[in-house]
């Protein structure tokens, strides 16, 4: 009786061992599994961070445009207003019959014609401004870059590992939520500029013309 005892005694701390040995094996299965996707997690957070800079300086770039095309439409307003006054002080040597007339509806017209454009612009210039609020400053661009480098190294266990790849999740989000921010501003700025651009063209046109019969 005792010695059936004993064996089975034997066979439980057999069977405690192996279940302990697998345990082990499972766990460290389970580590490097989350370590190889961290590393993963860690290039996709680059990823985004180098997408973000990209949507940064091609904002950046639109905004110099706009100015620019804003500067070319006063230039333009001076223009209108130059010829204006040619026609108010009567400094034209040559004249066409029915310069005057032109001039007279064109300029009668102007004002109410550029001002539903400048609210249209300034509707979408105010739309591009309320999600640019929104986007991500320079100390979270640090941050990301702290947590790609967090997910690069190793952890001391499964937990430090999977506490890791939540903060990499987290940085994902929230880039996601800037680079959405991003684009939405930049699409109602590029609405802006064609709105602009369109105006401008036609004035120009319609300038080129009238400056035409000045001679």
């Amino acid at each position: 009786m005792l010695k059936e005892e004993k064996e089975h005694k034997k066979e439980e701390e057999k069977e405690d061992s192996s279940t302990s040995s697998n345990n082990e094996v499972d766990h460290d299965d389970l580590f490097d599994i989350i370590k190889k996707a961290n590393k993963g997690l860690a290039g996709s957070v680059r990823t985004s961070k180098d997408t973000t800079k990209t949507l940064t300086k091609q904002g950046h770039s639109l905004k110099k445009s706009l100015h620019k095309k804003k500067n070319i439409r006063k230039s333009i307003g001076k223009d209108e207003k130059a010829v204006q006054n040619i026609n108010a002080e009567g400094h034209v040597v040559v004249v066409k019959s029915s310069f005057f007339d032109k001039v007279k509806g064109f300029f009668s017209g102007k004002t109410w014609h550029e001002e539903a454009v400048n609210q249209s612009a300034e509707k979408e210039e105010k739309k591009a401004e309320k999600y640019s609020d929104e986007e991500e400053n320079d100390e979270f661009s640090s941050e990301e870059s702290r947590v790609a480098e967090d997910l690069e190294s190793t952890g001391s266990d499964v937990s430090d590992e999977l506490e890791k790849t939540l903060a990499g999740l987290q940085s994902l989000r929230r880039s996601v939520h800037f680079q959405t921010q991003k684009i939405k501003s930049q699409r109602h700025a590029a609405k802006e500029m064609q709105i602009l651009d369109k105006d401008t063209t036609e004035r120009a046109k319609q300038l080129e013309e009238e400056a035409k019969h000045i001679k």
